[in-house]
């Protein structure tokens, strides 16, 4: 294969990675949306991440079953927000893998990944 041949394949694994990561990432997402219990969670802490540090809420829920349980959200913030609460959401059958339920923490990642995945699939169809 020429090296433009390499890059139009390498365009092409990139774009199907990310668009399949992203997509099974929806479908998990739109699953716990659809299937999962919400509830109000309270702020209990920040957890640094990072070289550059972001701040990820450590956020505690009690689940319908009354058994607490603490998370630390995927996505973080520069600055500690002056946020008390969030709404979580998760499934009956596996509470402690419940997540942060807004824009940022819940719908971004899968979103931004489909999103991206545009990109070189563009540069491999054209």
């Amino acid at each position: 294969m020429t090296a433009p041949g390499m890059e139009k394949l390498y365009f092409l694994l990139c774009g199907i990675g990310c668009a399949v990561f992203g997509a099974c990432l929806l479908w998990r997402r739109l699953d716990l949306f659809l299937n999962g219990e919400r509830t109000p969670g309270r702020v209990v802490g920040w957890e640094p991440r990072g070289r550059r540090v972001y701040f990820h809420p450590v956020v505690a829920f009690t689940a319908v079953d009354g058994a607490q349980y603490q998370i630390t959200s995927y996505a973080g913030y520069s600055t500690k927000p002056e946020i008390d609460s969030f709404p979580v959401i998760y499934l009956s059958r596996r509470p402690a893998k419940a997540l942060v339920y807004s824009a940022l923490h819940f719908w971004a990642a899968p979103l931004v990944l489909l999103a991206i995945s545009a990109g070189p699939l563009f540069l491999f169809f054209r």
